[in-house]
Formats: structure tokens, C-alpha cells, sequence
């Protein structure tokens, strides 16, 4: 609609200033109003949206990213995060869209073990909060180590070949869904589809969005 819009208020004005009709002139000033508030509209749909997301790369790529209002943080590894055609093609674009300006975007490397909090965003180390839901992010590096009651999260991500049951897993976090990107994915749907876990293949779809 806003794309059709604008094209008429070009078309309009255009033939408006050549033929100097003040009718035509004022239709194509008057559609171009319609495209501003258009947009305008858009723009505050789109700010009062936040949204979690998957997105497999590649085998040695796992992106997340989460949209809080005009904000965009991106959680990937470092080989990602650095590589301005990755982000430029799968962020930017993104960000683009939802008229997220550059300056708002925030890239967050999952490699370093530090903590990071912004207002609606709390990673400690795997475990990543956004609004309410909560994350776990699980790679062949990450060992769970014994706790004194199981934690509770919405989605488990397993990444980089980690070996692990999900039954030996549960043990220790209890999941309501799996997302594998690599890995046993094959045993792991097996066990989940056996235990009504809802599971998403991103090697199969490469992109999933989280219901917030």
C-alpha cells in the first residue's frame, strides 16, 4: 500500500508541475500525505513489536536476535559478529525493515562468557532472558554442571554438535520446546516427538520465531 501510494504522489505532482494543473498537483500532494501516515502507522506497529529469532546460518552459524522496539540486539559468534557482508545480508536487511536505525543495533558475542543486560534483555552467560521467555543456549562446549533443583526455561537450543540426551538433559533443565540447529537432530526429534515436546529443525527451515 505504501509503495503504491508514493508512486501516485510521484506521478501525480510530476505531471502536475509539468502541465501545471494545481488539480493533479494537489491529488499528488494529497496521496503523499496518505503515504506519511502510512508509514507513520507502520512505523509505530512496528515499535510496539518485539520479537525472538532463530536463524542457521550455516553449520558454524547460530544467530538469535531480538527485536525490542526500534532495537535490535544480535547474539552470534565472534567469526559473524566481525564479517560486515553476514551482517549487512542477514541483519541490516532485517533491521531495515523494521525501521531500526543502525545506531540501534547491538552485537553481542555468545563466545565470551560475560554478562550483558539491557531493559527487557538479561544474558548470564547460556542462559538468555527476553521480556518473558527464557533461553538456553547449549553448544558442544557447554557442560551443565550439578544443581540443586532443575531450572525451567521455554526453549533449549542445541548448536555446534553438542552430545547430549535430552532425557539426561531434562534432569537438570526442564524445556518446553527443543530448537536443534546440528548435531543428533534425528534422535533428538525422536525423543521429543515420544515425550509431545514441540521440536524445530533449523537445518530443515533455518529460521524460527518465538511467539513473545
Amino acid at each position: 500500500l505504501g509503495t503504491f501510494l508514493l508512486y501516485l504522489f510521484i506521478i501525480l505532482a510530476l505531471f502536475g508541475i509539468i502541465y501545471r494543473n494545481k488539480k493533479l498537483l494537489a491529488s499528488g500532494m494529497a496521496f503523499g500525505l496518505c503515504f506519511l501516515l502510512v508509514r507513520d502507522l507502520d512505523i509505530y506497529d512496528s515499535y510496539k513489536t518485539n520479537e525472538l529469532s532463530f536463524m542457521a546460518i550455516s553449520p558454524h552459524h547460530t544467530v538469535l536476535t531480538l527485536k525490542d522496539g526500534n532495537k535490535l540486539f544480535v547474539l552470534s559468534d565472534s567469526a559473524f559478529i566481525h564479517d560486515r557482508q553476514l551482517l549487512k545480508y542477514h541483519v541490516n536487511v532485517y533491521a531495515w525493515k523494521n525501521y531500526i536505525s543502525p545506531l540501534n543495533i547491538a552485537c553481542v558475542n555468545s563466545e565470551i562468557k560475560s554478562n550483558f543486560s539491557g531493559a527487557n534483555l538479561v544474558v548470564h552467560g547460556p542462559l538468555i532472558g527476553f521480556y518473558d521467555k527464557t533461553v538456553l543456549m547449549i553448544n558442544s562446549n557447554e557442560r551443565m554442571g550439578s544443581q540443586q533443583s532443575a531450572i525451567d526455561v521455554d526453549a533449549v537450543v542445541l548448536y555446534d554438535n553438542p552430545r547430549i540426551r535430552l532425557s539426561e538433559l531434562y534432569k537438570k533443565v526442564r524445556f518446553k520446546s527443543v530448537i536443534a540447529v546440528s548435531g543428533k537432530i534425528r534422535d533428538w526429534e525422536t525423543e521429543c516427538i515420544e515425550n509431545k515436546i514441540p521440536f524445530t529443525n533449523l537445518q530443515k527451515d533455518s529460521y524460527f520465531n518465538m511467539p513473545l
